[in-house]
């Protein structure tokens, strides 16, 4: 998986996640789509955020993939 986002912590200890793209490759082919959510730091370096994703195509078996998924990280 490649991914990129922008987390924004000029709120603490409130974060967003904001931007985000992502494409995952796998041998029958390519998903993509987007990404963004909010979340809380909790220490040094460590936090938890509730990140919305939003496939929006893909190749090979993924073509015309569509659908959205909630991630707890």
């Amino acid at each position: 998986m490649q991914s990129s986002w922008i987390v924004d912590f000029s709120h603490p200890p409130a974060l967003r996640v904001e931007n985000g793209m992502f494409t995952e490759t796998f041998s029958q082919g390519m998903l993509f789509g987007t990404s963004s959510g909010t979340g809380t730091t909790s220490g040094m370096g460590t936090g938890t955020a509730t990140v919305y994703v939003v496939y929006t195509g893909g190749t090979g078996l993924f073509t015309d993939a569509t659908g959205e998924a909630t991630v707890l990280q």
